[in-house]
């Protein structure tokens, strides 16, 4: 088969291409080079401008804690309302507001590594 059959087929099919990606290219060892690259680069980021890697710390601890506190949260509400009083069902839109809050601030520490544009 030639470059350009090859070049033909690979671009015909969806499949075709997905198996070819999957022949060539070992995901595994990408994904592993990309989870590290995550986790170095906040000691990069130390190294180089302490403020920014607190500030991106900050951030993702407190989008962390938001999120970890709806499940429990939610529990006590739930139970609280059944067995005391209805009114503590109330609380359950607010703690949808708190994973909301939670999630962009995950979100904008994300966005603080990326590089300004240009």
């Amino acid at each position: 088969m030639t470059s350009a059959e090859w070049d033909d087929e690979l671009l015909g099919n969806l499949w075709t291409r997905r198996w070819a990606v999957y022949r060539t290219v070992h995901v595994e060892n990408v994904v592993e080079q990309l989870q590290a690259d995550r986790y170095r680069i906040m000691w990069r980021l130390r190294g180089v401008s302490d403020p920014i890697a607190l500030e991106h710390d900050r951030l993702q601890a407190e989008g962390d804690f938001r999120i970890a506190m709806f499940g429990p949260l939610s529990a006590v509400c739930i139970v609280t309302g059944i067995r005391w009083s209805p009114w503590f069902l109330l609380a359950l839109p607010l703690l949808v507001i708190l994973i909301y809050v939670g999630v962009a601030a995950r979100t904008e520490a994300e966005q603080s590594l990326e590089p300004p544009p240009t």
